[in-house]
């Protein structure tokens, strides 16, 4: 080949594919213009109601017992008898012998506090004849007596001696009373139903005033001390007022095992919790140890769970607290589904939902869902008006 078509040669090449690209760009269709358009957000709503709510304040708390005391002995001895059933645990009914000092000594006291009591009723028959022979003497004397002399006519009658032979019985009564009452406190009794928290003495020990014999709790009823923020206690019902006391649920949880009691708010205490600055209630719960069958009783040192019922209102709104702003506000969706930006005033709140007495009205759509930058009167859309979009052939990874 001549050496000039060697060197043209890549120029027509090159001139060739210029060509080609030029009538192929030049005949590629134009695109089409479309209108922008806006998609509105979608959103799902909850229509609200109005109705009647009532509060629940929610604690824990210690099982402690509404009477507790430590049976001492009123007189000294020696126990010659203790119950069976005299043993931490159990119970004994109200006035039931827990066990019995040695009487001996006290019968001989009264049996002389008996004599002494004879003798001064016979001592005082014979101030009485006495008496009445002095008035005989009296009758015969007085014509001899000044008229006023009221001092020798009662000597003369014997009434200072008679005063005194009556006060000698009333004294021998007492005394023999004295004597009988400790008699009677040799048996020593459960002052209320009670059951036995500790035993501190047994069968022939010598007990006096001062020495313990056991530690009993009743067992009619027991308290559950619980704390509240001091804020929640305008919440509770007013304990003044029996129709009106607050409710309580108390919840004994062990091993899977759960006992439920019901209980009333019988005080709120006028001292602060030392450790967290919180308002302290005592729950009574009555007939604690009865148990469903299956269930455990309630037990002393127990912690357990409390529901307080407090206040109730009417004609408000019970919505979920995730729909709530953090500067109160919660979003509406209008008839014509625009965006509503709606100020409330919360009444109570618990940890999944709040009560609205204000800024609410039945049949209002609350969004449910999270607006990213909510805008007055922006345009949604919800489920219902929301159309399907057309598939799109392939696989998907």
């Amino acid at each position: 080949m001549p050496r000039i078509s060697r060197k043209l040669l890549p120029l027509l090449v090159v001139g060739s594919a210029f060509a080609i690209a030029v009538v192929l760009i030049s005949s590629r269709p134009s695109p089409r213009r479309k209108p922008a358009s806006f998609s509105a957000p979608l959103v799902e709503t909850m229509a609200v109601t109005s109705t009647t709510a009532r509060i629940w304040l929610t604690s824990q708390g210690t099982v402690v017992p509404a009477q507790e005391i430590t049976l001492l002995p009123e007189v000294a001895g020696k126990l010659i008898w203790v119950s069976e059933k005299f043993i931490p645990g159990s119970k004994f009914r109200k006035g039931e012998v827990v066990a019995k000092i040695d009487p001996r000594n006290y019968q001989a006291i009264v049996e002389a506090k008996k004599a002494q009591l004879e003798q001064a009723l016979l001592n005082l028959e014979l101030e009485k004849g006495k008496k009445r022979v002095a008035e005989r003497e009296w009758s015969l004397l007085q014509k001899n007596l000044k008229p006023k002399d009221d001092l020798g006519r009662a000597l003369a009658l014997r009434e200072p001696q008679l005063r005194s032979a009556e006060s000698s019985v009333a004294a021998a009564n007492q005394a023999l009373e004295k004597a009988n009452l400790d008699l009677a406190r040799t048996n020593l009794r459960a002052p209320f139903n009670s059951v036995v928290l500790s035993k501190d003495a047994d069968l022939g020990q010598v007990v006096g005033a001062n020495r313990p014999v056991a530690k009993l709790a009743g067992t009619d009823s027991f308290w559950v001390e619980a704390n509240v923020p001091l804020g929640h206690v305008s919440f509770l019902q007013n304990e003044k007022s029996k129709k009106q006391t607050s409710d309580a649920v108390i919840v004994q949880k062990s091993e899977g095992q759960i006992s439920e009691k019901t209980g009333k708010v019988i005080r709120v205490m006028s001292n602060l919790d030392p450790v967290g600055r919180m308002a302290k209630l005592i729950i009574a719960i009555e007939d604690p140890l009865s148990s469903k069958k299956g269930e455990l009783p309630l037990f002393l040192g127990a912690f357990a769970d409390i529901r307080v019922s407090g206040k109730s209102w009417s004609n408000v709104f019970k919505i979920p607290e995730s729909v709530v702003q953090d500067d109160g506000r919660i979003l509406i969706l209008k008839g014509d589904n625009s965006l509503d930006i709606r100020k409330i005033n919360v009444v109570w709140k618990s940890r999944d939902s709040v009560i609205v007495d204000n800024g609410l009205k039945t049949g209002d759509r609350i969004i449910m869902t999270r607006v990213p930058t909510p805008i007055q009167g922006m345009k949604l859309r919800t489920k219902k008006t929301t159309q399907a979009r057309p598939s799109i052939p392939g696989k998907r990874s």
